[in-house]
């Protein structure tokens, strides 16, 4: 079942003081800047949607070449959740696409690296590209745009099975 999500829904809960519902390069999207004053990343996520297995799709896109733009996904709480993001300035290199699974609020990056955490991938900056990820239990499988074979294949979800 597809379930489309509306972006001014005021079922989203946003950790972000900056954070605004814009137009950007033809498309709405959620702008989100970080926090600053915690030095947290900015975060997003539909409150009332319990995700266990499927399929996530969404477009992504930086307004800034160095950046870290991702998707959160079986989100726990704030700070605890899957996360899949994509650095525009790590284009072409091995770590462009990464897994990080979030504990307690840190980011687990230095923990989890190399392949299944970690993958080479073309990431475009200052334009939309196309993000699916499907779940299945402890597996999760990135693809990019129109891509057949995965970016990233992660073979074990490190909160375990689960929803959120």
């Amino acid at each position: 079942m597809k379930i489309p999500i509306d972006l001014s829904s005021d079922h989203w809960v946003i950790r972000d003081e900056k954070a605004k519902v814009q137009e950007y390069r033809g498309k709405t999207a959620i702008f989100l800047e970080g926090s600053p004053r915690d030095l947290r990343p900015g975060l997003a996520y539909f409150k009332d949607l319990v995700f266990e297995n499927g399929i996530i799709e969404c477009d992504i896109a930086s307004s800034v070449r160095r950046s870290y733009v991702g998707i959160a996904f079986r989100v726990q709480s704030e700070d605890n959740y899957e996360l899949i993001y994509f650095e525009p300035h790590r284009s072409g290199k091995w770590d462009a696409v990464q897994y990080d699974p979030v504990f307690n609020g840190s980011n687990t990056w230095q923990l989890h690296h190399g392949p299944g955490y970690q993958a080479e991938a073309e990431i475009p900056a200052k334009r939309w590209f196309h993000v699916t990820i499907v779940v299945q239990d402890l597996r999760a499988e990135v693809y990019l745009d129109d891509a057949s074979i995965p970016s990233l294949v992660v073979d074990e979800l490190q909160h375990g099975y689960g929803k959120g």
